[in-house]
């Protein structure tokens, strides 16, 4: 019937009420109640940037807590194997949005740039708070944090091979100028723009919607190198990819409209290499990753693949195993409830034998009462 329909889909409590009516409850939720169905629906919402699925019953949205059936087996499919699959994807976008962007904020072509801004809009809050004070929002929220280290900004003049390099040291060891721990005297973004801004030949502002943007001067141009504290990939700064995660990575739009902008080389030992940078991305998928401990990309996404495999091989065990055992029930159920063919027809030879037994008998007292009759 209906409710045995019901229960495929998910667990239910069948209470009978004396007028013959039922009640069906999911968990403590009634979803039949006095012969009345509350409508059943899928509600979807995000919850910290997290897609949510919840299966709601009323006009009320009460959440059901389903843990069985079909419905429930696609619940918690989706909040174990899939979400964990998705974790994993996710956590191996950031760590390849992380690396390539550091790739390619350290390159450099033949023709350095004349402009490049940041993929991270920073608040006017922020800008002058420590980028590694707990308080600065902007970076607090960012997969990757920088660290102590510094980076080198590269000018020279259009068509002459002749550079100068600066150094810009980003100071973000926790310690303050007396020794104890603190963030006080440690490197904010605003030291950062002025730093760049001081070098000959680039300037460095914030954009009005907050991004940090350098800027060569006329006849000028650049390049960055040698960042050993990350700062420009975790901002973005002259970056290959945008977004956090699986979700939203994307190359950079000025990058596919204008592939000139890509910088494909990278300066090793004072001599430009112009395909450095290309052969250092192409490297990737085989290096080991601090952030996928110790990993290289190709590993870490082998390693989740067949982790669902094994998933997938132990779940139909599990779905092999479960249908013998409903069998056998269902065999024990019918033993009990359900209707014998063998036994019924025993029960209708039974039947016909004494029924022709009978009819016998009858026979032999109707020839026996014809000849009393015929003797006297």
């Amino acid at each position: 019937g209906l409710v045995g329909q019901l229960a495929e889909l998910m667990d239910i409590d069948v209470v009978e009420q004396p007028d013959g009516q039922v009640d069906v409850l999911v968990g403590s939720q009634p979803v039949v109640l006095a012969g009345t169905a509350r409508t059943i629906t899928v509600r979807r919402e995000t919850r910290d940037g997290v897609a949510e699925i919840d299966v709601v019953a009323g006009e009320d949205q009460r959440r059901l807590t389903i843990r069985g059936g079909r419905i429930g087996g696609l619940l918690e499919a989706r909040e174990n194997a899939v979400q964990n699959a998705l974790g994993t994807l996710d956590n191996i976008s950031r760590e390849l949005i992380f690396e390539v962007n550091r790739l390619h904020a350290n390159g450099a072509n033949l023709s350095g740039l004349q402009d490049t801004e940041s993929n991270l809009r920073i608040p006017v809050a922020d800008r002058t708070r420590p980028i590694n004070d707990p308080l600065n929002e902007a970076f607090a929220g960012l997969p990757f944090t920088p660290t102590n280290g510094g980076f080198i900004v590269r000018v020279g003049r259009e068509g002459s091979d002749a550079q100068t390099s600066v150094r810009i040291d980003v100071d973000l060891d926790g310690i303050d100028n007396t020794g104890a721990p603190g963030v006080g005297d440690d490197t904010s973004l605003e030291d950062l723009r002025a730093a760049i801004d001081a070098v000959e030949g680039v300037r460095a502002t914030f954009s009005p919607d907050g991004r940090l943007r350098v800027e060569a001067d006329q006849g000028f141009e650049f390049s960055f190198g040698e960042d050993t504290s990350g700062v420009l990939a975790s901002v973005g700064l002259n970056a290959f990819f945008t977004g956090t995660d699986a979700g939203d990575i994307a190359v950079r739009e000025d990058l596919i409209a204008e592939p000139s902008r890509l910088t494909t080389g990278r300066y090793v030992n004072g001599r430009l290499v112009e395909n450095q940078t290309a052969l250092d991305m192409a490297s990737l998928g085989d290096r080991a990753i601090n952030g996928l401990g110790g990993l290289s990309f190709r590993e870490s996404w082998q390693n989740s693949v067949n982790q669902i495999g094994l998933n997938t091989q132990a779940a139909g065990v599990e779905a092999e195993a479960a249908s013998v055992v409903r069998e056998s029930i269902e065999a024990q159920r019918a033993a009990v409830s359900g209707v014998s063919l063998d036994e019924e027809a025993i029960n209708l030879l039974q039947f016909q034998r004494q029924f022709q037994a009978a009819a016998r008998i009858i026979s032999v007292a109707d020839e026996l009462l014809q000849t009393l009759i015929q003797t006297v």
